[in-house]
């Protein structure tokens, strides 16, 4: 299936609305730009890089997003992290890397 796609119109990403999401964000005080993720997308793509290279000890760049449910779904994915500060460091301990 199409990842982008309109339908009666309107833009959805990986079936959801995306003016609905920026509806959402802002009636609670959020602002945009907002960034959207699919943790269908993102652990359908992790599971196939782990496939191709059964022996490599995976890790994700903490620099490049330190979003809370993210990492924890990387971390039941079995990834490890990178990080470059003690604050990365204990953010990532936070949410259950060792």
């Amino acid at each position: 299936s199409e990842i982008l796609q309109y339908t009666n119109g309107e833009l959805h990403w990986n079936g959801k609305s995306l003016l609905g999401a920026v509806q959402k964000v802002k009636q609670k005080g959020g602002e945009i730009p907002l960034y959207l993720y699919s943790q269908e997308i993102l652990s359908e793509r992790f599971l196939a890089f782990q496939k191709a290279f059964p022996k490599a000890r995976i890790h994700f760049a903490m620099k490049s997003n330190h979003w809370a449910p993210l990492l924890q779904n990387l971390l039941k994915l079995g990834s490890h992290v990178d990080v470059v500060s003690y604050g990365e460091a204990e953010w990532a301990m936070k949410q259950g890397y060792k």
